[in-house]
């Protein structure tokens, strides 16, 4: 594919789930480019819908001049690198945002600013859960028809994640996705996935299922259990998107030795530095 892509004609069904899709492949794409060494995706379709282009705002495609452009970076990188590539493929830097860090952190997605001021969390993550957001070998695990496996949640960009934690938790900031056993003993017991953190929110119950029922997996009764029965408990949710599964999961052990040691009860807070030696050892994207 050289050093650009274009994308000539993208569409998608009137079915539910056909937006969704739209940002499960236009994700592909990007993965599809980095292995590849594209550095620039465009899309010259002029006939998309305003679905589209909603889905192509997510993935981090802009318009310029009437041409929807992806700048493809990978692994960590400083302002100074950023405008530098973009001026190398001749994009103006002007397509960045000023000020707005979560803006521009979706543009250059999978890339990540090199700022150690981003808040960073290791969050632990029963299986059962997992398989409905990014661990779909646990959903091969179950029989066929039986897995119940949440499509619109593992095809999509964005998701919530409920806790009863007390922790400071603050966005725009880094997830680390622990996956422990859980109930069904199925876990791995490794950090296979991260996700960007974009919104956090603590309220009741009911409140927090009202807003993001779609984007969870959490029944009712499972967020009310959360909230110790208790209609007037405060719980936080963690809206997070861009999720990626890691090609090398970290075991307990590695994590260890990153300065992460067990156990792991519930959401920690972790440097930045932490962050990013465990995320290059994980390897995420690498062909």
């Amino acid at each position: 594919m050289g050093a650009g892509q274009r994308l000539t004609l993208i569409r998608h069904t009137k079915q539910e789930l056909g937006p969704t899709v739209i940002r499960h492949q236009l994700m592909s794409v990007v993965r599809e480019a980095i292995a590849s060494g594209t550095q620039l995706l465009r899309v010259n379709d002029a006939g998309i819908t305003s679905s589209v282009e909603a889905a192509l705002e997510e993935v981090g495609f802009r318009r310029v001049s009437g041409v929807w452009l992806k700048p493809v970076l990978s692994g960590f990188v400083t302002n100074d690198e950023i405008v530098g590539r973009l001026t190398k493929l001749s994009i103006a830097p002007s397509m960045l945002p000023n000020s707005n860090t979560d803006d521009l952190e979706t543009i250059i997605w999978p890339a990540k600013l090199l700022d150690a001021n981003t808040p960073c969390y290791l969050i632990p993550i029963r299986a059962e859960w997992a398989e409905h957001f990014f661990d779909s070998e646990l959903a091969k695990q179950r029989l066929p028809g039986l897995s119940g496996i949440r499509e619109e949640l593992h095809l999509g960009v964005e998701a919530v994640y409920y806790t009863s934690s007390n922790i400071s938790f603050c966005a725009p900031g880094l997830i680390l996705w622990y996956v422990s056993q859980g109930n069904e003993k199925l876990g791995s017991m490794e950090v296979k996935a991260c996700s960007r953190l974009r919104e956090v929110v603590k309220a009741g119950p009911k409140h927090l299922f009202k807003r993001f029922r779609r984007l969870g997996v959490y029944a009712w009764k499972d967020i009310y259990m959360l909230a110790d029965s208790k209609v007037d408990s405060e719980l936080i949710a963690l809206r997070f998107s861009h999720t990626e599964r890691f090609l090398n999961p970290q075991n307990v052990a590695m994590l260890s030795t990153l300065g992460v040691p067990p156990p792991y009860p519930g959401p920690r807070p972790i440097p930045h530095s932490t962050f990013v030696s465990i995320y290059n050892q994980a390897l995420p994207f690498k062909a």
